[in-house]
């Protein structure tokens, strides 16, 4: 888990760094988590559970891996978790899948 607002020093990934990052997006549940994520901006665990058809279980546990991973970061507004993409950290896993396989 990378905090926020911390930056990745070095420019090249390790193999299993990369594998790590990866993983994270190999799931179809992530991925449409990420894509309604992009679609509608910042939401709450609700929202992504009631548009997606999931359990409260499973949106939990993938929102979670999601921000494990820095693909997502979350906030509190009015007490509540709000979740958003991290597009430096999609930028980051695209550079370094670029490097490793250059």
């Amino acid at each position: 888990h990378i905090p926020e607002g911390a930056t990745v020093s070095s420019p090249s990934l390790t193999r299993s760094e990369l594998l790590m990052q990866l993983s994270a997006l190999s799931n179809d549940t992530r991925l449409r988590i990420l894509e309604y994520l992009k679609e509608k901006g910042e939401l709450n665990a609700h929202d992504i559970q009631v548009q997606l058809g999931l359990t409260q279980s499973a949106t939990s546990r993938h929102v979670l891996q999601l921000v494990a991973t820095g693909y997502v970061h979350q906030r509190r507004l009015d007490g509540v978790k709000r979740y958003f993409i991290n597009h430096q950290r999609v930028n980051q896993t695209c550079d370094a899948l670029a490097q490793f396989l250059n």
